[in-house]
């Protein structure tokens, strides 16, 4: 039977344009990298994730390859610059050291000078597992402290495209930031759910006119419930900046809801007004209160679907 060749896995991560410019970029990873394979004269296979951060652990195509790749017995050793690279979260490094060293494969970290083929190696990566979370959290910290003063201020943050408005370079800042405008073709489909709304559509019936008279998502997707509801609970439409209304959402999602978000008068312009966003908060809670259980409809008679707006006979259930 052929012994296996077995290769070093160099994993490369890059989560954002800043850290390209602060010596983290593929080229300088890839290349210390190389270095240390080919000092041990053994064939390496490179393995990269770019624009994902390292809590991202779903997204990194180029590491879920990687760990398939010791599964298989194809790799005996993981190579990376930082421990970072890997995992800033100690919990999924010491899940992805223990499947390293199930498959008796040796993990090393070039520039924290870690490698787990030592019994010191082996205590030092989870000392520095929870080093790297630490400055994970105080990056997050940090983040979160820059979104709240851009918030007070009125202004946006964060780089999700939203529907009816573009984000351009605010030409009257020295810091060459980001400021919103409003998309005019966009802003006909905001109009369009909000007056749906207020004319007493229901979120299903604002779905289907969008998607049956070709009016798309801006990522050119199709509409969904979930996307009419979120753009109507928006206070952005109505010139105003929200805040912090959920806390950890990577962690918590909507369980995460806190009542002290802020909520400010933003330096945009509005596509509704704030009346108009009032009304239409007052109906979403109410609806909320008023949810109807299975079979409240099933009534002889033609009734009017409250959800979809369709004539219901008989036993037809909203």
């Amino acid at each position: 039977m052929n012994k296996v060749n077995k290769k070093i896995g160099l994993y490369i991560r890059v989560s954002s344009e800043k850290q390209l410019k602060e010596g983290f970029s593929f080229e300088d990873q890839e290349e210390k990298l190389i270095i240390e394979a080919e000092r041990e004269k053994q064939d390496y296979l490179v393995y990269k994730d770019g624009g994902v951060s390292g809590k991202s652990m779903d997204e990194r195509k180029g590491l879920k390859l990687l760990m398939t790749d010791v599964e298989l017995g194809i790799i005996d050793k993981v190579y990376v610059t930082k421990i970072s690279r890997l995992a800033r979260n100690s919990r999924d490094l010491q899940n992805m050291i223990y499947d390293f060293e199930k498959h008796n494969v040796s993990f090393k970290a070039i520039n924290d000078g870690i490698d787990t083929s030592t019994p010191m190696g082996s205590v030092m990566v989870k000392l520095m597992g929870i080093f790297a979370e630490m400055e994970r959290d105080t990056i997050m910290e940090q983040t979160r402290a820059g979104a709240e003063k851009r918030a007070k201020e009125g202004k946006m943050y964060g780089s999700a495209r939203m529907l009816g408005y573009d984000r351009v370079i605010d030409e009257t800042s020295k810091k060459n930031t980001m400021k919103i405008v409003i998309n005019v073709k966009e802003k006909e489909i905001i109009k369009t759910i909000f007056e749906m709304y207020l004319g007493g559509y229901g979120y299903k019936a604002i779905t289907n006119k969008l998607n049956k008279e070709g009016f798309r998502t801006k990522k050119h997707k199709l509409f969904a419930i979930n996307t009419v509801k979120t753009v109507l609970d928006n206070p952005l439409y109505a010139g105003y900046i929200r805040y912090g209304k959920y806390k950890d959402w990577t962690k918590k999602r909507r369980k995460g809801l806190s009542s002290e978000y802020i909520l400010v008068e933003g330096n945009h312009e509005s596509i509704i007004t704030k009346e108009d966003w009032d009304k239409v908060q007052a109906r979403m809670k109410t609806n909320q209160r008023k949810k109807p259980p299975v079979g409240k409809y099933m009534l002889a008679g033609v009734l009017t679907c409250p959800e979809c707006g369709s004539k219901m006979v008989g036993g037809h259930n909203a």
